[in-house]
């Protein structure tokens, strides 16, 4: 009995390495495919600092660059609300006619990803923890997603946390910073920084 729970342990902590040493590895090559596809890409637009309000109709807080791009590298500071209640924030692009991508991060820890359809709500995409998100109030986080053809990669403070699939093909559109996306967040302003766009063809 020992023996057998011996080996089922040895096989459990052989599984964890395996499981660390595959999260590493991607990491680098996440952080290697953003530089090589961000590399000699020229800033499109900002540095730009600002306020993201609730609009006029309750819906979500948006800041619009006015670049239309497919292929593009995102990246701002944001501070969290200096209240207690929910929030969430994060960045849309290829925004054309109600279509678009949208990735936001929230106070429940999680980053998720939706996307836009033309009439009616966003559809629901894949969604998952978000452990480098700092949730103090006040505190900052900085997300970069980087957008080519099908595919992006997101950083959430520099870590890499996940590759996503876009809708293909991929459309021009217009590059925001958006907040409350999620129903019940509180009606506080989000600041942020140093948002700048980089065009990557």
């Amino acid at each position: 009995m020992a023996q057998a729970e011996g080996a089922a342990a040895q096989k459990l902590e052989l599984a964890r390495k395996l499981l660390a040493r595959q999260r590493a590895e991607t990491a680098a090559l996440a952080s290697w495919a953003d530089r090589s596809l961000t590399e000699g890409a020229g800033i499109v637009f900002g540095p730009r600092s600002g306020e993201l309000r609730l609009g006029q109709d309750g819906g979500p807080g948006v800041a619009m660059a006015k670049v239309r791009a497919a292929e593009v590298a995102v990246e701002a500071r944001f501070r969290n609300p200096p209240g207690r209640g929910s929030w969430s924030y994060g960045l849309g692009i290829r925004d054309e006619q109600g279509r678009d991508v949208r990735l936001y991060v929230s106070s429940a820890a999680v980053w998720a990803l939706d996307f836009g359809a033309g009439d009616g709500p966003p559809q629901p995409g894949p969604s998952g923890r978000a452990a480098t998100l700092s949730l103090a109030p006040g505190a900052a986080n900085t997300l970069r997603l980087v957008a080519h053809g099908d595919g992006a990669l997101l950083f959430v403070n520099g870590t890499y946390t996940a590759h996503l699939t876009l809708p293909v093909p991929a459309r021009a559109g217009d590059v925001y910073l958006g907040s409350s996306f999620v129903e019940g967040d509180g009606d506080e302003p989000v600041q942020y920084e140093e948002w700048r766009i980089w065009a990557l063809r």
